[in-house]
């Protein structure tokens, strides 16, 4: 779990700087590359235009030879039909649900996973009556598992469809893992380093775990 400090909304029609206090941190599917360009294998993504959502996604498309682009969810459609964008890199049950009919390929090469942080005003829960406080929290706790049991279900099921409808997917194998690993090696040091406190520590136990 996680805390950050951020405006979000207080409970009184108002949006105020508060500090959010995380209270659980379900697992949502991870993001795979879709394209309506030919995009089968990591050569492929070499001078396109992947639209991408975090610093981490661009800097992967770069070093394959793809321009990551910022492109908001509402004006992707638009993108891709007006040739902005070439593709994007997102989930079945995400964009590939809303999206489908402008795209052709999935390359099946998971990138990452995003957050969902559950998160309550930390104030407010804090001035909750203790046994409110921990049905709350037990509510919430039960709830994290079963969502993440949802979405893997329905990220299944889009998958299927897919693949009913003609979309042309393919499976990335354990080398182009292996091959985005070593290419990406040299960035999380220096992602490490940016963030600084505990981060470079941490990706060295990560790496250690991972026998990388």
């Amino acid at each position: 779990m996680t805390r950050s400090t951020g405006s979000v909304p207080d409970g009184r029609n108002s949006t105020r700087p508060v500090s959010p206090s995380a209270l659980t941190v379900p697992a949502c599917a991870v993001q795979i590359a879709w394209s309506n360009k030919k995009l089968t294998s990591l050569e492929d993504f070499k001078g396109q235009k992947i639209r991408a959502t975090s610093p981490e996604q661009i800097e992967f498309l770069k070093r394959f030879g793809a321009n990551g682009l910022t492109v908001g969810a509402p004006e992707v459609p638009s993108a891709l039909e007006r040739g902005v964008v070439d593709g994007v890199l997102t989930a079945n049950a995400g964009g590939g649900k809303i999206w489908k009919d402008l795209l052709k390929y999935c390359y099946e090469i998971g990138l990452n996973f995003f957050e969902a942080n559950i998160v309550a005003n930390k104030e407010a829960y804090a001035k909750l009556p203790a046994n409110y406080r921990d049905i709350l929290t037990k509510a919430v706790v039960e709830l994290s598992p079963k969502m993440t049991k949802m979405m893997e279900a329905e990220e299944g099921e889009e998958k299927a469809k897919r693949k009913a409808e003609g979309m042309i997917q393919t499976k990335a194998m354990p080398e182009d893992y292996k091959r985005g690993a070593n290419r990406m090696a040299s960035y999380w040091d220096e992602w490490a380093k940016t963030k600084g406190g505990e981060t470079p520590e941490a990706l060295k136990k990560v790496r250690e775990t991972l026998g990388r």
